[in-house]
């Protein structure tokens, strides 16, 4: 500051993400991820007063969640599991 020149350190995401006043915020979250395992993510960077607006799970994997998707569109049991019959023989005969 000899010359009246204003400078700061440049942090980086790792280096952010251990600020204290951002671990209070919220904005680094702990998360298990069924590929990755243990985590950490960024939270929420909008606070709410009606919600928590809160990360609860990590990002499905392909095709996790396809029969809860489903039926909650309303498809029948027997349905899915003819629309998954399909989809299971083009992987095989596209060799996907």
């Amino acid at each position: 500051m000899e010359k009246g020149i204003s400078a700061f350190s440049v942090n980086n995401v790792p280096t952010i993400m251990e600020k204290e006043y951002i671990k209070s915020q919220d904005m680094v979250v702990d998360m298990v991820d069924s590929g990755v395992g243990k985590m950490k993510t960024y939270g929420l960077p909008m606070k709410f007063s009606m919600t928590s607006g809160a990360i609860e799970k990590c990002a499905p994997l392909r095709g996790e969640n396809t029969y809860e998707v489903l039926k909650n569109l309303g498809y029948t049991n027997e349905k899915i599991e003819e629309l998954v019959k399909k989809a299971l023989s083009m992987v095989f005969h596209l060799n996907i």
